[in-house]
């Protein structure tokens, strides 16, 4: 392999860094995401955030995620925190100002210390959209924001007729009422 050029650009090739955070008050169904930008990060978007592990899957209180990206980036987050309960999933915002983390490319532990608070917690829409294929003989589905459950295809093909069956007959009918109204429009108007 040829040695590089001088001043000539190389391309870096992406790393890893793990951000670790601490929060205190988590439930055994609460769980810790991080969002943000670059894309790598969801761009904002709560559907699309990373989803963080616990440490120790009994306290609680230390989470962690790795992230791919490239070197020299400049990285803008928050932590994000849902729960479910009886009424839905719910979302909590990070309190504050964004995070910053510019990464210089080693691959590193990024440690953010304590989460000192959340927002005001805000619902998240119910998902029941189908997803990538996930073998020969099933499906991974979203049944909620953030749970998917792996259905078998014939199951899920036949869930998926019936709904467009369902939205067929809608646009049918829809259609039937509307050249029903033309029709009498224009024979009123013979």
């Amino acid at each position: 392999m040829a040695s590089p050029v001088p001043g000539q650009f190389q391309p870096i090739s992406p790393g890893h860094v793990t951000f670790q955070v601490r929060v205190r008050g988590m439930q055994q169904d609460d769980f810790l995401c991080l969002v943000g930008e670059p894309e790598e990060l969801g761009a904002w978007k709560e559907t699309k955030a990373l989803v963080m592990s616990p440490t120790d899957r009994y306290d609680r209180l230390r989470w962690s995620v790795q992230l791919q990206v490239a070197p020299g980036r400049n990285i803008k987050y928050k932590y994000l925190r849902v729960s479910k309960d009886k009424d839905g999933q719910w979302v909590q915002w990070e309190e504050g100002q964004d995070r910053e983390f510019c990464w210089n490319g080693a691959s590193v532990a990024h440690d953010d210390g304590d989460i000192h608070g959340f927002d005001a917690r805000l619902q998240l829409p119910a998902k029941t959209t189908a997803r990538t294929s996930h073998g020969d003989n099933s499906v991974k589905a979203h049944v909620s924001w953030m749970k998917h459950e792996e259905v078998p295809k014939h199951q899920w093909t036949c869930d998926m007729f019936d709904q467009m069956g369902l939205v067929l007959k809608d646009v049918e009918s829809r259609f039937e009422k509307n050249i029903s109204d033309l029709s009498s429009r224009f024979e009123k108007n013979i």
